[in-house]
């Protein structure tokens, strides 16, 4: 990690840069091993450990995202490209999963899906966020 940053070119257009980091993973699934590099930059100047806690989290968030889109939606199968169009669908997903994960109900999100794609009432129910409210 380098907390020096004066002489850097167009540093300027870094408001308040203090940090530029490099983060390596490796793991192995399965007996297959993969290898990562990502750089960073940030503007806390903080230690490693602070930093490497911080990229951590965020990965676990964005790939436990990643997963619930993917797995439920098929994200990663959409070939809409249109103008806005991806960016709206992608948007959608995200605000039918945020519903979907507040419904009370215990079952997992494609069995929701499923549930509100028969039951007109259950997807009213979904929609409204009942039960919500109430607990709130």
């Amino acid at each position: 990690m380098l907390h020096h940053t004066a002489g850097l070119r167009q540093a300027a257009l870094w408001a308040g840069l203090t940090t530029i980091g490099i983060c390596y993973s490796e793991r192995i699934v399965n007996g297959v091993r993969s290898e990562e590099t990502r750089y960073f930059i940030g503007s806390k100047k903080a230690s490693a450990k602070v930093y490497g806690k911080a990229l951590r989290h965020h990965w676990g968030i964005e790939n436990s995202l990643h997963w619930q889109l993917d797995v439920n939606f098929d994200e990663d199968d959409s070939r809409v490209t249109k103008r806005n169009a991806a960016e709206n669908l992608a948007l959608l997903r995200r605000l039918t999963l945020s519903l979907l994960q507040a419904h009370p109900a215990k079952l997992s999100i494609a069995k929701k899906r499923f549930a509100a794609a028969l039951d007109p009432s259950f997807l009213e129910e979904i929609l409204r966020a009942d039960g919500i409210l109430e607990k709130a």
